[in-house]
Formats: structure tokens, C-alpha cells, sequence
């Protein structure tokens, strides 16, 4: 659970402050665990160090006041839909366009806050109870860039591996892709692939020739 913990605020708030396509912006967490989960992850995201870059803290701002505004506006569709968060829910008091890191709990998977793109530090959790569910969830978005298991179980990191519609799956780690292996996504999380061999032919121009050799 710690490895798992540690990955999960790595994969949105000390990551550009969830300013990334890749980023893990929703947690889903099995219903055995899911208490025990949020508590601990709170408790994680509480002693994050949040500053600007130039001081390298573990969390920064915004890009820009459009970001802000938008990432801002979030904060309160996640409580019109959830209540307030277990953690965080505000901006934060300093020069700068810092939005506190936020978890709401208890989210359902067709709300806004777990369907739409957020690019900011606030944090859905969907609870699961089966593995067939949690997949389900898991494509149940019309993005599929990345997407990621912790388990113990090889068999189920490799039918999660092959049932989740995303470009890239992480088991049991986040932003693990190299040079050497493509990256892109499903559905409308893109077009094509970056890096690799794969990356290459884009700028190739294959010929089809066809012949009839029996005249």
C-alpha cells in the first residue's frame, strides 16, 4: 500500500502540480482498502512542501491565470457534486496561482470531476469492488492515454493490461515509458504515437504497388 500511495501523489500533484496529459486523475480503490487508503493518502498530501519552482518544493503553481481560473472553477463543480473534499478545496494565499492539492472522496465515475480534464491538483477517488468493475470504470471515460494497477496479483496486472482501453499501462509504477517505446493515446486522447520505431514512420511514405503478373 505505501508503494502505492507514494505513486498515486506522484502521478498528480508533485507532476507539475497535475498539469500533465499523462497524469493519474482519477484513483479508483477497492472497497476492502478504501478508508485505510484515503486516510493515509491524506495524510501524504498534507506534508507536501508547496512553493514556486525556483525553491524545488515537492508541489508548484498554475502555468498561467487561465489555468488558474479554470483549475479554481473545478473546486466548486467538485463540491456542487461531492460535498466538500476530504482535503484541500481552496487557492491558496501567496503571489503566485497556487490551488491547493485537493481530494474529493465518495466521487462518482459520471460526474465532471471524474470525466472531464482538469490539468490541476484535484483528485477524484472512485470506490471499486470487483476487478471486472474496476476495468469497467476504468474505460467508462472517452479519454484512454494512460493508466496504471498496483497489485500483487501478475494475472490480473496483465488481463488489466489488456482489457483497459489506454495507449500505455503502468503496472505497478506511473510515468514509466522510455524513449524506446511509444507513447499515445485512445479514443480522444490523441492521434498517432510519439518516440519509437513507431514515431518514425510518421514520417515515412509508404508505397503500395500491386501487380498482375498473369497477363
Amino acid at each position: 500500500m505505501d508503494h502505492a500511495l507514494d505513486n498515486a501523489v506522484a502521478a498528480l500533484f508533485t507532476i507539475v502540480s497535475g498539469q500533465c496529459c499523462s497524469a493519474g486523475s482519477r484513483l479508483l480503490v477497492h472497497e476492502d482498502i478504501y478508508e485505510e487508503f484515503t486516510d493515509r493518502l491524506v495524510d501524504r498530501v498534507k506534508a507536501l512542501d508547496i512553493g514556486p519552482g525556483i525553491d524545488d518544493p515537492d508541489m508548484g503553481p498554475m502555468i498561467n491565470e487561465s489555468q488558474y481560473e479554470k483549475v479554481r472553477s473545478y473546486l466548486e463543480v467538485g463540491r456542487e457534486e461531492n460535498g466538500e473534499p476530504a482535503y484541500g478545496g481552496s487557492t491558496l494565499d501567496r503571489d503566485g496561482y497556487f490551488v491547493g492539492p485537493t481530494i474529493f472522496t465518495e466521487v462518482e465515475n459520471s460526474t465532471r470531476l471524474a470525466q472531464e480534464e482538469i490539468f490541476g491538483p484535484i483528485l477524484p477517488v472512485i470506490r471499486f469492488s470487483s476487478e471486472a468493475e474496476a476495468i469497467e470504470l476504468a474505460n467508462d471515460t472517452q479519454y484512454g492515454l494512460t493508466a496504471g494497477i498496483f497489485t500483487s496479483d501478475i494475472g490480473r496486472a496483465h488481463r488489466f493490461a489488456r482489457d483497459v482501453q489506454a495507449g500505455g499501462i503502468y503496472i505497478n509504477q506511473w510515468f514509466a515509458e522510455g524513449i524506446e517505446t511509444p507513447f499515445g493515446g485512445f479514443k480522444q486522447s490523441g492521434i498517432g504515437r510519439e518516440k519509437s520505431v513507431d514515431a518514425v514512420k510518421h514520417y515515412t511514405q509508404p508505397k503500395n504497388v500491386c501487380a498482375n503478373i498473369t497477363i
